[in-house]
């Protein structure tokens, strides 16, 4: 998960669930060597709160940019991702060398390819909200429902309480007993034993799973 780091610029790059922070205190607004110290746990709402700070212009073609510095081009903020030597390519096509405002994305901005996301970053993909599984740099083939990706990259944030494939469930081992995640799922309602993942073949009435990672719950 990104940190935060100590620079000597006035920005400060945060992003996960929960910050987590180097040498600073976990909190908006707290200075550092007299700087203000911004971050939001959405890179797109963090970029959003950044509207009003004042960014530099984008460099030229063979300026190198430094990683976590957020540039203006145009009407839009763009944040490096990675430091490098900036090439004569518009920043909006290079997802993978910068993140991209998208306005007003709701609750995340949408799945592209070719950009670099963490563990926990949430994107939109087909009207679904999904979170990276693992940090990994996304392709074309590596979309939330490609095969075999759900539950390997990205997982969905569940908001029904319908089991799904992708999702993390907490089971009784880690809330107590009787405590585990209750979903519900052909007609029936079940309670989560064991904290896990899902995967197609691990439905509550997949063969072998009741009583092991799911129980019928009343």
């Amino acid at each position: 998960m990104p940190s935060v780091r100590s620079t000597d610029r006035p920005i400060y790059w945060a992003v996960g669930d929960p910050i987590v922070a180097s040498d600073v205190l976990d909190e908006p607004g707290v200075l550092l060597t007299g700087l203000t110290l911004i971050y939001n746990t959405d890179e797109n709402a963090y970029l959003l709160a950044l509207a009003g700070v004042s960014a530099s212009p984008m460099p030229d073609a063979g300026v190198e940019v430094i990683a976590n510095t957020i540039y203006s081009h145009g009407s839009t903020l763009y944040m490096v991702r990675v430091t490098h030597i900036r090439t004569g390519h518009d920043p909006a096509i290079t997802p993978n060398l910068f993140f991209t405002y998208q306005g007003d994305a709701g609750e995340a901005p949408a799945w592209i390819a070719n950009e670099w996301v963490y563990v926990g970053t949430r994107r939109m993909y087909g009207g679904v909200l999904y979170y990276a599984l693992q940090a990994h740099q996304t392709l074309t083939t590596t979309y939330p429902t490609a095969p075999d990706i759900l539950g390997l990259l990205w997982g969905v944030v569940a908001t029904t309480p319908e089991w799904a494939i992708g999702v993390t469930y907490q089971g009784d081992n880690q809330l107590g007993g009787g405590n585990g995640d209750v979903v519900t799922h052909q007609g029936g309602t079940y309670r989560c034993l064991q904290g896990h993942t899902s995967i197609a073949s691990w439905s509550p009435t997949s063969p072998g799973i009741l009583g092991v990672l799911w129980a019928v719950h009343d």
